[in-house]
């Protein structure tokens, strides 16, 4: 049903141009529906550490189109002229790629169970976790393109652009992975990091800000988790 629709769209180009932006929209949304239908009928075998390898390695490269995009970006901005902001801002890049990577590679399990509705939560959570990666990487660009004087907007824009997908970042870890694999309050500390990153963008915070809040997140999660399995803390 879902292939028939989509020939729909290349058979009648009047869908094409008059409606096009709904129509892909519900095409997208019936293809994510057929699993969760499809899966309830019978179950297809799979393989939780080959998924869990698959998802991780797709991470690893949208954190290195972070890092690409930060980088392209300066180059772009470089004018043969020291500036110590680009400076900050390709640390600052590192220090937060660096963190995600951590977060996301702790060690343990990353799925809990093979459970549907766990497994359809846990695959379908990973569209937050890679779209505000991507989009942390196209907060640098635009942090570079305001201190280069290429944008009409001010520095505050620029932090809210990294600071925002940082903190669904960190809300998206939380829901597909700690909440379930950790115990007691640690379970939360990541949710409890991506509030503090809102609400630091509610007064005037550096980019550095930013930064130590991530690797915060790491430090933080590490301690609950030694504590957890009664290793010392030192």
């Amino acid at each position: 049903m879902v292939q028939a629709y989509w020939l729909a769209f290349i058979v009648f180009p009047v869908l094409r141009e008059a409606y096009v932006v709904p129509f892909i929209v519900i095409g997208v949304l019936a293809e994510l529906l057929v699993p969760v239908i499809a899966e309830r009928m019978a179950n297809t075998p799979w393989h939780r550490a080959h998924i869990e390898e698959r998802y991780g390695l797709l991470t690893i490269i949208v954190l290195g189109e972070v890092l690409l995009a930060a980088m392209l970006a300066l180059r772009t901005a470089y004018t043969g002229e020291y500036n110590i902001a680009f400076v900050h801002t390709a640390m600052s890049a590192v220090v937060v790629t660096g963190a995600m990577w951590w977060l996301y590679f702790p060690g343990g399990k990353h799925l809990h169970s093979t459970q549907l509705s766990d497994a359809l939560l846990w695959g379908y959570g990973h569209f937050l976790i890679f779209g505000s990666v991507a989009a942390v990487g196209a907060g640098f660009a635009v942090l570079v393109d305001i201190i280069a004087g290429k944008a009409a907007v001010g520095i505050v824009v620029g932090d809210y652009a990294v600071g925002i997908p940082l903190a669904l970042y960190l809300f998206g870890l939380w829901l597909v992975r700690d909440r379930h694999v950790l115990t007691g309050w640690g379970r939360h500390v990541l949710l409890v990091f991506a509030v503090a990153t809102l609400a630091s963008l509610a007064i005037p915070i550096v980019l550095e800000g930013l930064a130590a809040l991530a690797v915060g997140a790491v430090v933080a999660r590490e301690l609950v988790v030694r504590v957890s399995v009664g290793r010392p803390t030192g």
